[in-house]
């Protein structure tokens, strides 16, 4: 009970100066509206295509749906235990060969750090195998694992790495 009193008294008791300084504070909405931009596109000039990082590498139109999702986990589990595995500093990925566009699941054990931390490996490697031009036809599936430096590392250099391997494993493949 003795809150609302105390509430109301602070309530009452502003000065009319605090109010103006909080108004002075926000960002006027003509100077905001006019540098706002929607999204990477909006930075590129017309017929010009825009950079995903400061490489300069244009971003692919296709997403990640040329792709099944792996959602069951006998395959995980067959996959990582009979499938052929590539190491890197930052990912392990595990792969069956076979026919069709690729089955691919993206995991993060606890080592990797906290749920902030898996959920970033894992979206970061999406990312990377999103952009990646590589030809996957001869794999059924791919499952990714990131080790605990993919947390903390550069997208970049996760996609360089990436890239690198999934070239590395279509030409074996092939």
């Amino acid at each position: 009970m003795w809150h609302s009193n105390i509430r109301g008294r602070d309530e009452a008791h502003v000065p009319a100066q605090e109010e103006k300084r909080q108004e002075e504070a926000r960002i006027p909405e003509s100077k905001f509206q006019s540098g706002w931009q929607e999204g990477p596109r909006a930075q590129a000039h017309e017929g010009q295509e825009a950079s995903d990082d400061a490489l300069g590498d244009p971003v692919p139109s296709q997403s990640l749906k040329r792709f099944r999702r792996v959602k069951r986990r006998e395959t995980l589990d067959e996959t990582i235990r009979t499938g052929r595995v590539a190491r890197t500093t930052y990912f392990r990925v595990c792969y069956l060969e076979g026919e069709g566009p690729p089955g691919v699941a993206f995991l993060a054990g606890k080592k990797v750090g906290g749920a902030v931390k898996r959920n970033r490996a894992k979206r970061v490697l999406r990312e990377a195998l999103r952009t990646s031009s590589a030809d996957l036809s001869g794999i059924a599936t791919l499952v990714f694992i990131a080790s605990s430096r993919a947390a903390d590392a550069r997208y970049s250099d996760i996609r360089q790495t990436l890239h690198a391997e999934l070239r590395r494993i279509s030409d074996c493949i092939s």
